[in-house]
């Protein structure tokens, strides 16, 4: 027998379903409680009680652990509360509990973790933490490159958890409901804000003013940014699994009604990028299905796209601007042609992660720009490159950009090897709509600095493990099967 196996005493077991009216009552209770104790808004305390409800859910399935870290993304991933006089981050406080969880399955249980394609995303991932710490070390002080190593670590512990958590496809539909259920009711709350109505007090903000920048809504995020990029990373798979039928008939409506509040409140939020990046996750969705609804499905992309476009250029809105007329787009031009300077100056260890703004400055003079849409000086100096490539060829040098991208390559393989392994319409909906939503990711990190600010990208790559896992699992389990019948 294999050595990793011998020792596994872990059985998922079923929730009681009389004790599930039992575990919302306590966790609303806790959110009070939250709420009053540490004078938080109401809503964020939902959100901390929502947490520590799953996480206690943990002696039934281990996936739960990371069912609440994920509630934490897809919200308020940044809220950041004071233990002795120091500021921590909520995410940080649950990467300590999974790295305990992580030694508990690891060395009491033995229990294999990567698979045979979890190194191909781990290598990578590794490469590019290690460049960003040479880089640190030599360009910046101690104190950014331990701050730097905790970011890192956050990084690579989930990247490790996700697979070591998840045993079956049961446990990513729990990852699934918890995620769509999530954005759902943070796009209720998105579509409230934009209208303004205040029937729910709650509704309004996350942080108890109204001030959420006009009518840019925020959701239950940090802000109308950290909404788009979110809302398409569910969106997509809840569309793919609506094509798939991955769900039970009686729920599809529901699941329609969820989308469609999705899709409203990622235009609300006004953002862009998160409009741009879902169509293209629209658009490659189709490309790798192996249906009969392909063409129909690519058409109807294509359409929704097209009605978008003029429907906003007939509104006039935010999404009608571009780098000629509008200075938040100019000035990304701007950043990322002093970027593109900077790191061919520097191209083998960059200037490390801190220095960008200090060192833009220095391009005023040699970037063009259009001085009646936006000024090199309001950009340069005051904003990051808003480029996940460019700001780590910037910052870590070449190799740690070809790392990031390799990274990206094997997450975008590893989803589409268990959509052509996995036998269930379930997996394979959850694995296409999960490639469509990366593309959707890389999209955004084109126009933004997100891979430092969210961890959701490490998410998805521990998710491609998982699902790699799995894929190989009902490979194995098929021919069995076979055999047994015979």
């Amino acid at each position: 027998m294999n050595a990793t196996f011998a020792v596994n005493s872990y059985e998922a077991k079923r929730i009681p379903t009389p004790r599930v009216a039992i575990y919302i009552i306590v966790g609303i209770i806790i959110s009070l409680l939250l709420s009053v104790a540490l004078d938080l808004p109401i809503t964020l305390g939902l959100i901390l009680g929502a947490q520590l409800t799953l996480l206690s859910l943990v002696i039934y399935r281990r996936v739960f652990l990371v069912a609440a870290l994920l509630v934490g993304q897809l919200t308020v991933s940044n809220y950041m509360i004071y233990v002795a006089g120091t500021p921590i981050s909520v995410r940080f406080l649950w990467t300590i509990i999974a790295v305990v969880f992580l030694f508990f399955i690891h060395f009491r249980e033995r229990k294999t973790i990567l698979g045979k394609r979890g190194w191909k995303v781990l290598t990578p991932a590794l490469l590019l933490v290690v460049c960003a710490i040479i880089s640190n070390l030599i360009n910046t002080n101690m104190d950014y490159t331990l701050q730097y190593l905790r970011t890192a670590a956050t990084s690579l512990v989930i990247i490790l958890l996700i697979p070591a958590v998840i045993e079956e496809e049961r446990d990513v539909k729990i990852l699934g409901l918890t995620a769509l259920i999530t954005c759902s009711i943070s796009a209720v709350f998105a579509i409230l804000q934009h209208f303004h109505i205040g029937l729910l007090p709650i509704s309004l903000t996350i942080f108890g003013s109204n001030n959420f920048a006009g009518t840019r809504a925020i959701g239950l995020n940090d802000s109308p940014v950290d909404l788009s990029f979110t809302l398409p990373l569910i969106l997509l798979p809840a569309i793919a699994l609506f094509f798939f039928k991955g769900i039970n008939d009686r729920y599809r409506v529901l699941l329609v009604l969820a989308i469609v509040a999705m899709a409203a409140a990622e235009y609300f939020s006004y953002t862009r990028s998160g409009m741009y990046a879902m169509g293209a996750g629209l658009i490659a969705l189709p490309l790798f299905m192996k249906s009969k609804m392909r063409t129909q499905i690519f058409l109807a992309a294509l359409v929704l796209i097209a009605g978008f476009i003029i429907y906003t250029d007939m509104k006039n809105n935010r999404y009608t601007g571009g780098v000629t007329n509008e200075s938040s787009a100019a000035g990304r031009l701007v950043l990322w042609q002093a970027g593109a300077k900077i790191a061919m100056s520097s191209p083998v260890l960059g200037i490390g992660g801190q220095a960008f703004k200090e060192a833009a400055q220095e391009y005023i003079s040699s970037v063009s720009y259009n001085p009646s849409v936006v000024q090199a000086e309001e950009v340069l100096g005051v904003e990051q490159p808003h480029n996940d490539f460019l700001r780590t060829w910037v910052s870590y040098g070449t190799v740690a950009l070809i790392a990031l991208v390799w990274l990206l390559i094997m997450i975008f393989r590893n989803f589409l090897i268990s959509y052509r392994f996995l036998t269930t319409r379930l997996g394979k909906g959850i694995a296409l709509g999960c490639f469509a939503a990366f593309v959707a990711y890389a999209v955004n990190a084109f126009t933004h600095n997100v891979i430092d600010e969210v961890a959701l990208i490490w998410m998805f790559a521990g998710l491609s493990i998982a699902l790699c896992k799995i894929a190989a699992n009902q490979k194995k389990q098929k021919p069995q099967q076979l055999k047994a019948s015979e």
